[in-house]
């Protein structure tokens, strides 16, 4: 927890970003209004991490996935174009729960 004003927990900067693997590890059960498993900044703690860009985009599905599906359907045609096989993406939940997501490969671009 992040948690007061000047209070500051950093990596790597805009100008000089954090070019290695960096691990936190989230220990006891201590709940600071977050959940006992939350790294979260309020009254006025800022946390900063930069990092390598990556080629990472988001796109919007068009349509809900059927659960054991490995066919998805998107909106934006463009970033889609640059995908190749072999690729990987990761269908996203909009529970709160991380492990709930989908990591997939991209096994075949189709045009519709």
């Amino acid at each position: 927890m992040v948690g007061r004003t000047g209070a500051l927990f950093s990596c790597g900067s805009i100008s000089d970003p954090f070019k290695n693997k960096v691990i936190i590890e989230l220990k006891g059960n201590r709940d600071f209004g977050m959940g006992v498993r939350a790294m979260g900044a309020r009254s006025g703690g800022i946390i900063a991490l930069h990092g390598e860009t990556s080629n990472s985009q988001y796109v919007r599905l068009a349509m809900t996935m059927v659960a054991g599906s490995f066919t998805a359907k998107v909106n934006d045609v463009a970033t889609v174009s640059r995908w190749k096989t072999g690729d990987k993406v990761v269908i996203s939940t909009t529970s709160f729960y991380p492990d709930r997501n989908d990591e997939l490969i991209v096994q075949h671009i189709g045009a519709d």
